[in-house]
């Protein structure tokens, strides 16, 4: 007889697979419109503008995310895994998750700066604590693209973790955030 998986809670599952579709979506929409910083159509004025409500939302998502995370202890990971896995593990999850905060912050600041104020999903505007300044729009706009790369990355390593561990480790980690069946 096996030990059952720990698994994390249904929050933390749903948190968890809301924020990975919502940030493909930003991330192919982000990197499939070149001209967001400056939209030359209705069309890419559009897109930007979805572009800056799906990144308002992951703002969000990421804080409710890492109040959840803070005051809910996720499950043990397997003894089975080496003390180096485990902190590689550890600092992983939360590269990722400084990853997720610096992508929007970075966002709301070529708008801020730019002139061009982000709202949170088209309800309210968020504030303007961005100065005004072409140069600081052109940093932001250059770091968002690195971070959103880097990000991507990340992402990339995490799935493939989670199948070396699914399907070489055999130790069925990755049922910890599946949904049950």
């Amino acid at each position: 007889m096996t030990n059952p998986i720990a698994t994390y809670s249904s929050t933390a599952k749903v948190l968890h697979w809301l924020m990975a579709a919502i940030i493909i979506v930003a991330w192919i929409i982000g990197f499939s419109n070149a001209e967001l910083l400056v939209p030359k159509s209705e069309q890419q004025h559009y897109w930007r503008e979805i572009h800056k409500a799906i990144g308002s939302s992951i703002l969000l998502l990421i804080v409710l995310r890492i109040v959840w995370r803070l005051t809910h202890r996720p499950p043990s990971l397997p003894a089975s895994m080496g003390l180096w896995t485990r902190r590689a593990a550890t600092c992983g999850h939360w590269a990722l998750y400084v990853l997720m905060i610096l992508q929007p912050v970075t966002g709301w600041g070529i708008s801020g700066s730019s002139g061009n104020n982000a709202d949170f999903i088209g309800l309210f505007p968020l504030p303007d604590i961005f100065p005004k300044s072409k140069p600081m729009t052109i940093l932001y706009a250059q770091t968002h693209t690195v971070f959103g790369w880097m990000l991507f990355v990340m992402i990339v390593g995490h799935i493939f973790m989670a199948f070396k561990h699914q399907f070489i480790d055999r130790d069925n980690l990755i049922l910890r955030m599946l949904p049950k069946g």
